[in-house]
């Protein structure tokens, strides 16, 4: 009963980002280094690259402490290595590319998500062409795409977020289609 009481504690301080220092060793050395931690089904979570030191030195040695203020904890650590995210298969040889793409990917809906809240703070009267542009830009790219890898074999990756792009692409449309109709109204109305 103390045990699952303990457990409890411990995911209602820990189960969130939580910065512990982790401590491993390495050739009867100590090494130490701040990392993000989460705390969920009896462990601490980690994430990190997979041929970083840390990892390295967890394989051989899986003793290790995690500290933080009053906070110490210390036990043997796993390596858990995810082969699939987002729908990438990390198993295959582009693992690398794929993650590479996710992560531009990535960053540019960042900046977009951006970029749309600033135009309907700062200039709203731009959104509707903005949500116009976008299913126009993606079709000319793909265009230019289909073009220019005439002379390439094609691909055989799975692009598993094909089906959210196209929807995406298909509510910009509707979007910016209702959009024009509800001005073409508003002028109407005002001029007659």
């Amino acid at each position: 009963m103390e045990y699952e009481k303990s457990l409890d504690v411990l995911g209602e301080l820990f189960s969130k980002d939580f910065t512990f220092v982790l401590a491993t060793v390495k050739d009867n050395l100590p090494s130490l280094r701040v990392v993000d931690t989460y705390y969920g089904n009896g462990a601490f979570w980690i994430v990190t690259y997979a041929k970083s030191n840390k990892v390295e030195e967890i394989e051989n040695n899986p003793n290790v402490a995690l500290c933080n203020n009053f906070h110490r904890f210390k036990g043997q650590a796993y390596k858990y290595v995810a082969l699939n995210i987002a729908g990438l298969d990390l198993t295959t040889s582009t693992a690398t590319e794929q993650l590479m793409l996710l992560g531009t990917f990535g960053i540019s809906n960042w900046i977009t998500g951006v970029v749309f809240i600033l135009i309907g703070l700062k200039a709203k009267h731009i959104s509707i062409h903005i949500i116009g542009l976008i299913p126009v830009a993606y079709g000319l790219s793909m265009i230019a795409i289909k073009m220019n890898m005439a002379g390439y074999a094609k691909t055989s990756a799975d692009w598993g977020g094909m089906n959210m792009m196209v929807a995406y692409l298909i509510f910009c449309g509707i979007t910016f289609i209702a959009g024009v109709s509800m001005i073409i109204v508003r002028n109407k109305k005002a001029a007659g």
